[in-house]
Protein backbone atom coordinates (compact mmCIF):
# COMPACT_ATOMS: atom_id res chain seq x y z
CA UNK A 1 0.00 0.00 0.00
CA UNK A 2 1.42 3.37 -1.01
CA UNK A 3 1.77 6.28 1.39
CA UNK A 4 -1.08 8.34 -0.17
CA UNK A 5 -3.41 5.31 0.00
CA UNK A 6 -2.46 4.76 3.64
CA UNK A 7 -3.09 8.43 4.36
CA UNK A 8 -6.53 8.29 2.68
CA UNK A 9 -7.46 5.15 4.60
CA UNK A 10 -6.43 6.73 7.92
CA UNK A 11 -8.32 9.91 7.03
CA UNK A 12 -11.50 7.95 6.25
CA UNK A 13 -11.17 6.00 9.51
CA UNK A 14 -10.81 9.23 11.51
CA UNK A 15 -13.82 10.80 9.78
CA UNK A 16 -15.91 7.67 10.43
CA UNK A 17 -14.88 7.65 14.11
CA UNK A 18 -15.74 11.33 14.46
CA UNK A 19 -19.20 10.90 12.94
CA UNK A 20 -19.88 7.87 15.18
CA UNK A 21 -18.80 9.89 18.21
CA UNK A 22 -21.02 12.83 17.25
CA UNK A 23 -24.05 10.49 16.98
CA UNK A 24 -23.49 8.95 20.43
CA UNK A 25 -26.04 10.08 23.09
CA UNK A 26 -23.37 10.65 25.79
CA UNK A 27 -21.47 12.98 23.46
CA UNK A 28 -24.65 14.89 22.63
CA UNK A 29 -25.36 15.29 26.36
CA UNK A 30 -21.79 16.48 26.93
CA UNK A 31 -22.04 19.04 24.11
CA UNK A 32 -25.35 20.38 25.49
CA UNK A 33 -23.58 21.48 28.70
CA UNK A 34 -22.29 25.06 29.04
CA UNK A 35 -18.70 25.50 27.85
CA UNK A 36 -17.23 25.92 31.34
CA UNK A 37 -18.98 22.73 32.50
CA UNK A 38 -17.63 20.88 29.45
CA UNK A 39 -14.09 21.82 30.48
CA UNK A 40 -14.66 20.64 34.06
CA UNK A 41 -16.17 17.32 32.88
CA UNK A 42 -13.33 16.78 30.37
CA UNK A 43 -10.65 17.45 33.02
CA UNK A 44 -12.44 15.20 35.52
CA UNK A 45 -12.75 12.39 32.95
CA UNK A 46 -9.09 12.66 31.94
CA UNK A 47 -7.97 12.72 35.58
CA UNK A 48 -10.13 9.70 36.39
CA UNK A 49 -8.73 7.78 33.43
CA UNK A 50 -5.14 8.60 34.39
CA UNK A 51 -5.71 7.63 38.03
CA UNK A 52 -7.38 4.39 36.92
CA UNK A 53 -4.41 3.49 34.71
CA UNK A 54 -1.95 4.43 37.46
CA UNK A 55 -3.94 2.35 39.95
CA UNK A 56 -3.86 -0.68 37.66
CA UNK A 57 -0.13 -0.28 37.18
CA UNK A 58 0.44 0.11 40.92
CA UNK A 59 -1.57 -3.05 41.59
CA UNK A 60 0.26 -4.94 38.82
CA UNK A 61 3.82 -3.78 39.41
CA UNK A 62 5.14 -0.69 41.16
CA UNK A 63 8.25 -0.60 38.99
CA UNK A 64 6.09 -0.26 35.86
CA UNK A 65 4.36 2.72 37.46
CA UNK A 66 7.68 4.28 38.45
CA UNK A 67 8.95 3.78 34.92
CA UNK A 68 5.86 5.47 33.49
CA UNK A 69 6.19 8.41 35.88
CA UNK A 70 9.90 8.78 35.06
CA UNK A 71 9.07 8.68 31.33
CA UNK A 72 6.38 11.32 31.79
CA UNK A 73 8.83 13.53 33.68
CA UNK A 74 11.46 13.11 30.95
CA UNK A 75 8.87 13.91 28.27
CA UNK A 76 7.71 16.94 30.24
CA UNK A 77 11.30 18.17 30.48
CA UNK A 78 11.61 17.81 26.72
CA UNK A 79 8.41 19.78 26.24
CA UNK A 80 9.62 22.46 28.66
CA UNK A 81 12.87 22.70 26.72
CA UNK A 82 10.89 23.17 23.50
CA UNK A 83 8.81 26.07 24.89
CA UNK A 84 11.23 28.80 23.76
CA UNK A 85 10.54 27.83 20.15
CA UNK A 86 7.04 29.24 20.59
CA UNK A 87 8.49 32.68 21.23
CA UNK A 88 11.51 32.73 18.92
CA UNK A 89 10.54 31.84 15.35
CA UNK A 90 13.94 32.56 13.85
CA UNK A 91 17.07 31.19 15.48
CA UNK A 92 20.47 32.13 14.12
CA UNK A 93 22.69 29.36 12.82
CA UNK A 94 25.28 30.26 15.46
CA UNK A 95 22.80 29.84 18.34
CA UNK A 96 21.47 26.61 16.80
CA UNK A 97 25.00 25.25 16.56
CA UNK A 98 25.66 26.15 20.21
CA UNK A 99 22.46 24.44 21.36
CA UNK A 100 23.12 21.32 19.27
CA UNK A 101 26.69 21.23 20.61
CA UNK A 102 25.34 21.36 24.17
CA UNK A 103 22.89 18.55 23.42
CA UNK A 104 25.70 16.50 21.87
CA UNK A 105 27.83 17.08 24.98
CA UNK A 106 25.03 15.82 27.23
CA UNK A 107 24.61 12.73 25.05
CA UNK A 108 28.36 12.07 25.10
CA UNK A 109 28.38 12.38 28.89
CA UNK A 110 25.43 9.99 29.12
CA UNK A 111 27.28 7.57 26.87
CA UNK A 112 30.50 7.77 28.85
CA UNK A 113 28.94 7.54 32.30
CA UNK A 114 26.04 5.16 31.83
CA UNK A 115 26.68 3.04 28.75
CA UNK A 116 30.42 2.43 28.26
CA UNK A 117 31.18 1.01 31.72
CA UNK A 118 28.16 -1.38 31.74
CA UNK A 119 29.08 -2.29 28.15
CA UNK A 120 32.56 -3.31 29.27
CA UNK A 121 31.05 -5.31 32.16
CA UNK A 122 28.72 -7.17 29.80
CA UNK A 123 31.62 -7.67 27.39
CA UNK A 124 33.59 -9.29 30.21
CA UNK A 125 30.74 -11.76 30.63
CA UNK A 126 31.02 -12.69 26.93
CA UNK A 127 34.80 -12.54 26.69
CA UNK A 128 36.43 -12.65 30.17
CA UNK A 129 39.17 -10.08 30.62
CA UNK A 130 38.61 -8.48 27.21
CA UNK A 131 35.28 -6.74 27.68
CA UNK A 132 36.59 -3.46 26.32
CA UNK A 133 37.14 -5.11 22.94
CA UNK A 134 33.62 -6.53 22.87
CA UNK A 135 32.26 -3.09 23.74
CA UNK A 136 34.41 -1.40 21.07
CA UNK A 137 33.24 -3.98 18.50
CA UNK A 138 29.62 -3.22 19.43
CA UNK A 139 30.28 0.50 19.06
CA UNK A 140 31.78 -0.04 15.60
CA UNK A 141 28.70 -2.01 14.54
CA UNK A 142 26.53 0.85 15.80
CA UNK A 143 28.62 3.43 13.91
CA UNK A 144 28.35 1.44 10.70
CA UNK A 145 24.61 0.99 11.22
CA UNK A 146 24.11 4.75 11.67
CA UNK A 147 26.28 5.50 8.65
CA UNK A 148 24.19 3.27 6.40
CA UNK A 149 20.93 4.40 8.02
CA UNK A 150 21.90 7.95 7.09
CA UNK A 151 22.33 6.90 3.48
CA UNK A 152 19.29 4.62 3.10
CA UNK A 153 16.52 5.97 5.34
CA UNK A 154 14.33 8.86 4.16
CA UNK A 155 14.99 12.18 5.82
CA UNK A 156 12.38 14.56 4.40
CA UNK A 157 8.90 15.29 5.69
CA UNK A 158 6.17 13.97 3.37
CA UNK A 159 4.56 16.82 1.46
CA UNK A 160 6.73 19.59 2.94
CA UNK A 161 8.80 21.77 0.67
CA UNK A 162 12.17 22.43 2.24
CA UNK A 163 14.44 25.24 1.07
CA UNK A 164 17.77 23.88 -0.23
CA UNK A 165 19.76 25.67 2.48
CA UNK A 166 17.74 23.83 5.18
CA UNK A 167 17.67 20.36 3.59
CA UNK A 168 21.09 19.42 4.99
CA UNK A 169 19.98 20.51 8.47
CA UNK A 170 16.77 18.47 8.09
CA UNK A 171 18.80 15.38 7.15
CA UNK A 172 20.88 15.78 10.32
CA UNK A 173 17.76 16.19 12.47
CA UNK A 174 16.15 13.04 11.04
CA UNK A 175 19.38 11.11 11.55
CA UNK A 176 19.41 12.31 15.17
CA UNK A 177 15.75 11.27 15.68
CA UNK A 178 16.36 7.82 14.18
CA UNK A 179 19.57 7.39 16.20
CA UNK A 180 17.84 8.27 19.48
CA UNK A 181 14.96 5.92 18.65
CA UNK A 182 17.34 3.06 17.92
CA UNK A 183 19.34 3.98 21.04
CA UNK A 184 16.25 3.67 23.25
CA UNK A 185 15.35 0.10 22.20
CA UNK A 186 18.27 -1.60 24.01
CA UNK A 187 17.80 0.64 27.05
CA UNK A 188 14.19 -0.54 27.28
CA UNK A 189 15.27 -4.17 26.96
CA UNK A 190 18.00 -3.68 29.56
CA UNK A 191 15.57 -2.21 32.09
CA UNK A 192 12.92 -4.91 31.51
Amino acid sequence: MSLPELYDKAHRLIKHSQSALHRHPAYKAFRSLPEDRQKVVAIAAATTAVLFVFGLMYAYNRMVLLGLIASLLAGSATGLGALPTLFFKEISDKLLSIMLGGAAGVMLAATAFSLVVPGIDYGNLLWPGKGIYAMAFGMMIGILFLHYADQWLPHDHVGVMVPPERSRSLRKIWLFVIAITIHNFPEGWRSA
